[in-house]
């Protein structure tokens, strides 16, 4: 009965005078510009179904990043995991690409990362996801060895990326992912990430 009730997904700001907030609004997920200083809803709703889950147990993650909005999640039930990219005029997504580039993940948070700031070579900026997901590899869990093993993962975009052609077009092209290996052995399952910043972006630091 609770999953039926408005569970807010996402709360940000989304310039100097609003913040955004989306929720799943029972299962037809809704979002709103919310004035920041008067703090009254708009009279209209938008639609958020490609912008927050509907499922409110599911993972998920987002950003507002320069008035874009990047979000990570299985946006419907039977719906693969996708990172995508709206409120921007070139809106992106890694669902449907020609391989599944996400395997069951598992979002659990995103961070910005300000590459272009003072770049000699014209750096773009960069959001970073963490996740779990199944092991592509040929491997059983650690616990239980009927199960096959999730490992935590990273992936990267750029937030310049404006898609492909043919079967690329509203794909993202700057996407790559890596597999996040700690020391402590079998420690595969991410429940929260959070970043310092060392004073350039070279020296970010992500616990």
């Amino acid at each position: 009965q609770t999953e039926c009730f408005n569970h807010v997904r996402f709360l940000q700001r989304l310039n100097s005078t609003h913040l955004y907030a989306c929720g799943t609004y029972a299962f037809h997920p809704l979002c709103a510009a919310i004035d920041a200083n008067r703090f009254t809803l708009p009279s209209h709703f938008e639609e958020g179904k490609e912008k927050c889950p509907y499922d409110p147990a599911r993972g998920y993650t987002g950003l507002i990043v320069d008035g874009g909005l990047y979000t990570a999640t299985r946006y419907e039930f039977r719906s693969l995991p996708d990172i995508r990219r709206n409120l921007h005029q070139r809106p992106l997504k890694t669902e449907e690409s020609p391989l599944h580039w996400l395997n069951d993940a598992e979002f659990v948070s995103s961070v910005l990362v300000r590459e272009s700031k003072d770049s000699p070579v014209g750096d773009d900026d960069k959001i970073y996801y963490f996740f779990t997901e199944r092991a592509g590899e040929e491997t059983t869990s650690f616990f239980d060895k009927s199960q096959v093993a999730r490992v935590a993962r990273v992936a990267r975009v750029c937030k310049s990326d404006v898609g492909g052609k043919k079967i690329l077009q509203r794909k993202w092209t700057s996407f790559m992912k890596a597999r996040l290996v700690c020391y402590i052995p079998y420690y595969e399952v991410l429940r929260s990430v959070c970043s310092l910043d060392g004073g350039s972006w070279a020296r970010t630091v992500f616990y």
